[in-house]
């Protein structure tokens, strides 16, 4: 007994059905997460809270880890964060791992050209071109990541392919499956999917064209939010894309 709270730990690999698993332990307030007994870690680093911690992990550092060290935790409880932000945060998991007793790592995986496609299509259209998409590369940083995430606790891969995925996450976080968890998912269906392949490669056309420098990491969120929100309406997506871009000076037609 190491007189801590017990964790289980969903730390990606994003565009690996990351939102899924959010939604499917936050939704219907919280009703899986408390079927299995598990206090849920959402957006804010806050209890029973929905979404996901994630910008708070890429744009805030210092103040996610100062609330990582505040939180109020009830050692007889288990608890569940889910943040694709993670899989790489070694100073994260180091504070993670002195305030858990982190039981189960689990990394959601898919094909890896899948992967690459997918994470190009939400936003890393905004940092590379079409013909910079790396397909092999995840493979291999997949393999390393979860080597490495060992020093913290014990990894478990689960495939995300259907239509399975909610049985398979809870029946490795937990070893139980909770009545209707996947038909709960193929109710909703994608809840973070990314744009059309040929929009990101537009966008990416366009926004290498008129760059001089990096986008910083809050705005290229924002970006990615108006494509993705936009994408059925083009002239809306040119409008709300002059608007964002102006006052950082980027110059468009």
């Amino acid at each position: 007994m190491t007189g801590k709270p017990k964790l289980i730990l969903h730390p990606g690999f994003p565009k690996c059905a990351t939102s899924t698993v959010q939604w499917l332990f936050y939704q219907d307030d919280h009703k899986f997460s408390r079927e299995l007994g598990l206090t849920y870690i959402g957006r804010g680093l806050g209890f029973w809270t929905t979404g996901a911690a994630v910008a708070e992990f890429m744009y805030d550092e210092a103040q996610s880890l100062q609330k990582l060290a505040d939180l109020d935790l009830d050692p007889s409880q288990t608890y569940l964060l889910s943040s694709e932000a993670l899989s790489r945060r070694t100073d994260v998991l180091e504070v993670l791992s002195q305030r858990f007793d982190i039981t189960q790592i689990i990394l959601t995986v898919r094909m890896p050209i899948l992967m690459a496609l997918s994470n190009f299509c939400f936003s890393g259209w905004l940092t590379h071109r079409p013909d910079e998409i790396n397909l092999g590369r995840n493979h291999l940083d997949m393999n390393a990541t979860a080597k490495s995430l060992t020093k913290f606790g014990p990894v478990q891969i689960c495939p995300v392919e259907p239509p399975s995925l909610g049985s398979r996450f809870c029946k490795q976080a937990t070893g139980t499956i909770p009545d209707g968890v996947d038909q709960a998912i193929a109710k909703i269906g994608s809840v973070n999917s990314s744009i059309a392949p040929a929009l990101a490669a537009t966008l990416s056309h366009m926004v290498h064209n008129r760059l001089a420098h990096p986008i910083p990491g809050p705005l290229r969120s924002a970006f990615a939010k108006i494509a993705k929100n936009s994408k059925r309406n083009s002239l809306r997506l040119k409008c709300k894309w002059m608007v964002t871009s102006k006052s950082w000076g980027m110059k468009h037609e």
